[in-house]
């Protein structure tokens, strides 16, 4: 019976079926004829658009397959024929992987196998970007479920469009902006992944075997509810639930963060508003190790002990010299001295500036390791490299300097070193990393995964034939660290605002 329902659902329905195919191949298209190097204005602008559209067509004929055989209400003529409701189930869901799964999947297949990954890694792009349409399409499906027309359906799904977007915005507005886009906002994802299949679980067998068609709608209500209220998640105990799942969180048990106000004032660039640096003393971890600051909380005590101030921050840890905030931090033996920006609103700042107050920092924080090497010359030819995708690296036209493009596999690194040397010791360094700690099922496959790009010192005089040497750093341990200053003045540790 379920091979002659979706044989009859993809007889009505193989133009849109055809026309969302034609859109992810179009996107695939996209991304294999780019190149690593592509033009700006062009290769951003269609492949957003391509993505959009595909994500609406897959959803659009999601929901029209549902509709083909409407469960609530009576005008469905399955209703009057001898037609299991598990097998209308089953065709419908069958439905969906054919038509929008198996796509997506073979779409990544082509753009990975064309652009030179191995097979091993394309096939891990694929499982990951035919796992994440599929998990969008379901609560779409879930929606078509409890709705008796096609118009129903279509106006709940876009509502609940509106509202997650709009319960996002209030929540980045109420303070949880961090957890939602630093680096563990995988929690909130797998949160919803599991929310998803658990409501797939629960209500499609209820509509389909029982219709309880209040109940299921009851049911899409609370999930709602419950996907907003993972965005509402206390970046603490997200935390705690990324440093449990963590592989060595003791190797960051030397880290510590410590006031050394024998450093003195931060003397490095100015900026065009005052601003106040503590100077900080941040012990190194044993061996090679980058230090990435994923949250700060900083809290001003009065003498009586009241919170005066309390507000979070991004940014990190500041050499002399360094851009404002830099971070991550990247030891290999020393201790790092530098200095902790804050940055209060000139009102705060004028009216504590002159008061004797203690400063708590709450750091959350997390340890990289080197990984994985490799090395390519900057000749801008793609090549293929375990670890990091398909990479190639060339000398800028533009400005003086160097780029590595990437087209990474799900698993490629968040933290890369890269070294520009003859020999792959004593070169110039540049660390760049980006706090994003979703494991690689969670992530999207190769047709939805954008070119990274990374920047290096490069001369032309000096450094024609040397290799560019990179290093994969890997995290292996989420922790957290205190500064707690005695009592001082803001004023004593700001500095002037620059001349215009």
């Amino acid at each position: 019976m379920i091979v002659h329902i979706l044989k009859k659902d993809l007889r009505l329905l193989w133009p849109v079926a055809a026309g969302s195919a034609a859109l992810w191949a179009g996107l695939a298209t996209v991304h294999i004829c780019s190149g690593l190097f592509p033009s700006q204005t062009t290769y951003l602008q269609l492949s957003q658009f391509l993505a959009l559209a595909c994500r609406i067509g897959a959803l659009v004929l999601a929901m029209l397959c549902v509709q083909q055989d409407p469960v609530p209400g009576t005008r469905g003529d399955w209703l009057s024929r001898p037609i299991p409701p598990a097998g209308l189930l089953g065709a419908k869901l069958l439905f969906c992987l054919a038509t929008i799964g198996l796509p997506v999947f073979a779409c990544d297949l082509a753009v990975g196998l064309a652009n030179g990954h191995a097979l091993a890694d394309t096939l891990h792009a694929a499982a990951a970007g035919l796992t994440g349409i599929m998990l969008t399409v379901l609560p779409f499906v879930i929606i078509a479920t409890v709705t008796e027309t096609l118009v129903q359906a279509l106006l709940c799904g876009f509502a609940l469009v509106v509202v997650m977007v709009v319960a996002y915005m209030l929540t980045a507005m109420a303070g949880h902006f961090a957890l939602m886009l630093g680096g563990i906002n995988w929690i909130a994802n797998l949160g919803d992944a599991g929310l998803i299949g658990l409501g797939a679980l629960l209500i499609l067998p209820l509509q389909y075997l029982r219709r309880r068609t209040m109940v299921a709608q009851g049911l899409v209500g609370l999930g709602a509810i419950a996907a907003i209220g993972l965005m509402m998640v206390p970046w603490r105990v997200a935390f705690a639930v990324a440093t449990g799942a963590s592989p060595a969180p003791a190797a960051a048990a030397p880290v510590q963060v410590a006031f050394d106000p024998a450093a003195g004032l931060y003397t490095g660039d100015r900026f065009y508003r005052p601003h106040t640096f503590l100077p900080v003393t941040v012990s190194a971890p044993r061996g090679d190790g980058v230090v990435v600051i994923d949250h700060i909380e900083i809290s001003l005590i009065a003498a009586d002990g009241q919170v005066v101030y309390h507000d979070t921050q991004m940014g990190g840890w500041t050499a002399a010299n360094d851009r404002l905030g830099a971070s991550p931090a990247h030891f290999t033996g020393a201790a790092l001295e530098a200095w902790q920006p804050l940055s209060l609103p000139t009102a705060d700042y004028n009216r504590l500036k002159n008061q004797s107050l203690r400063v708590r920092i709450d750091y959350t924080l997390t340890l990289f390791r080197p990984a994985q090497s490799a090395q390519t010359p900057i000749d801008g030819t793609s090549r293929d490299l375990t670890g990091f995708g398909l990479c190639a690296a060339e000398r800028s036209d533009e400005a003086p300097g160097g780029q590595l493009v990437c087209r990474p596999t799900p698993d490629a690194p968040d933290c890369l070193m890269l070294s520009l040397s003859s020999n792959g010791a004593g070169g110039r360094e540049a660390l760049q990393c980006r706090a994003n700690y979703t494991p690689s099922i969670l992530r999207v496959g190769h047709v939805e995964t954008p070119h990274t790009t990374s920047t290096f010192a490069y001369n032309r005089a000096t450094d024609a034939g040397h290799v560019l040497y990179l290093t994969r750093y890997e995290p292996v341990g989420h922790f957290t660290r205190q500064l707690l200053t005695p009592s001082v003045k803001l004023g004593d540790w700001t500095t002037k605002a620059e001349e215009p």
